[in-house]
C-alpha cells in the first residue's frame, strides 16, 4: 500500500527524505523493507537507517543506494509498504490506537441506520486540520465523513468493513 513519496535528498551517502501521505504517520516507514516505485513497479529496498525528520517526514538510508546520484533517480517516486507488514499506528492522538486510517482505504463502509454507503477510496486532508474519509457511493458520487472516533461504531479488519453511526442528514448533504 502506498504510504509516502520521496521528496528530497539528504546528505551525500544516498539518504532520501520521504513525506508520509495523508492518513499515514512516518512510523509506517520504520521497518526492515520499503518498496519504491521504479518504472511503475514497486522495488523492495532494505532499510539501513530510519530517522524521523519532522511530523510528516523521515530520513531513510537504504542498502544498495550508495550515492546521492543513485538516490536522485528516486525523487518523486511513490513509497509502499507491504500491507501484511504494516504496523497499525494512530493517525492522530485522539484516533483509535490500534488502527491507522490509511489502512482503511478499500474498506466497505456502512451506517448503522442506512446500511451500505460504499467503499472508502481515499483519505482527504485538504485543509491539514480536519481529515475526511472519501467514500465512493454506488452511483459514483463521493460522500465525505469526518475522521473522528465518535462516528465509528466498529471496524472489522478481517472482513475489511467499517460501520459508522452517523448523525441524521450527513449522508444527504449534497442532495
Amino acid at each position: 500500500m502506498q504510504c509516502g513519496t520521496v521528496v528530497k535528498l539528504h546528505g551525500t551517502q544516498g539518504e532520501i527524505i520521504v513525506r508520509a501521505d495523508d492518513g499515514f504517520t512516518i512510523d509506517f516507514l520504520d521497518r526492515h523493507f520499503v518498496h519504491i516505485e521504479i518504472d511503475r513497479a514497486p522495488v523492495p529496498f532494505e532499510v539501513e537507517m530510519f530517522r524521523p525528520k519532522s511530523e510528516m517526514e523521515s530520513i531513510i538510508k537504504m542498502k544498495l543506494v550508495p550515492s546521492q546520484d543513485y538516490a536522485r533517480r528516486l525523487l518523486g517516486s511513490k513509497v509502499f509498504v507491504d500491507r501484511s507488514e504494516a504496523q497499525l499506528n494512530s493517525y492522530a492522538d485522539d484516533a483509535d490506537d490500534d488502527m491507522a486510517v490509511g489502512l482503511l482505504v478499500g474498506y466497505e463502509a456502512s451506517d448503522v441506520d442506512e446500511g451500505i454507503l460504499g467503499k472508502i477510496i481515499r483519505i482527504d486532508n485538504m485543509n491539514g486540520v480536519n481529515p475526511l474519509f472519501v467514500i465512493e457511493r454506488e452511483d459514483g458520487r463521493e460522500l465525505l465523513i469526518p475522521i473522528t472516533e465518535e462516528l465509528i461504531n466498529s471496524i472489522d479488519q478481517e472482513q475489511q468493513t467499517i460501520e459508522f453511526c452517523l448523525p441524521e442528514g450527513l449522508t444527504t448533504l449534497d442532495e
